[in-house]
């Protein structure tokens, strides 16, 4: 009779296992990395076909309102980051109410400037242009949603004293990081 021993035996020390939450979560970021990849891919190729971009007749994006308004997601992910270090209970369920806040100014400006867009003669219909801007900025904001309702769930558990706040930390730096990457390809380049 052959006696099993355990993977933490093999090398002496004792490994602690990730949790469900952050492992579930890190198999979503990295499907949610691959979907951007293929929206980037997607965006570069008709870019590169194109004539003229953004095309004649087309607004151009509002690059100032929309790059003070990457300062506060990215301001949004800072008070994540401090909920996770913050010793105090109370401290880290405000630091999750910040950033909460923060997300939703985040994604009401983009609403509010989606509007603008549209208003000026911006459409999805309209051709590769529009379609591509709003699919991949379209597709960021769904995510900046999800991140947030993950946020309030979170919060909710935290302040039980049960919450996944590395889980969360996940999900929200990735969209979070994600935003400068997709803010600088479709609005500065």
């Amino acid at each position: 009779m052959s006696s099993v021993v355990p993977p933490a035996a093999w090398s002496g020390a004792r490994r602690v296992p990730v949790s469900n939450a952050v492992l579930g979560t890190g198999v979503y970021v990295a499907t949610a990395i691959m979907f951007f990849g293929g929206l980037v891919s997607a965006y570069l190729v008709l870019r590169a076909g194109s004539p003229a971009w953004p095309p004649a007749g087309q607004p151009r994006l509002p690059v100032a309102i929309t790059g003070a308004n990457t300062l506060v997601l990215l301001a949004s992910g800072l008070c994540v980051w401090w909920a996770r270090r913050a010793a105090q209970l109370q401290s880290r369920t405000r630091a999750l109410h910040a950033a909460i806040v923060l997300g939703f100014v985040f994604v009401g400006v983009q609403g509010i400037e989606w509007i603008r867009l549209v208003g000026y003669g911006l459409r999805a219909s309209g051709g590769s242009y529009g379609a591509t801007f709003y699919t991949i900025v379209g597709a960021h904001a769904v995510h900046a949603l999800g991140g947030i309702a993950m946020l309030v769930v979170t919060s909710r558990f935290v302040r039980a004293g049960r919450g996944d706040l590395p889980a969360a930390l996940l999900y929200w730096g990735f969209v979070v990081l994600l935003w400068p990457v997709l803010y600088a390809l479709v609005y500065l380049v």
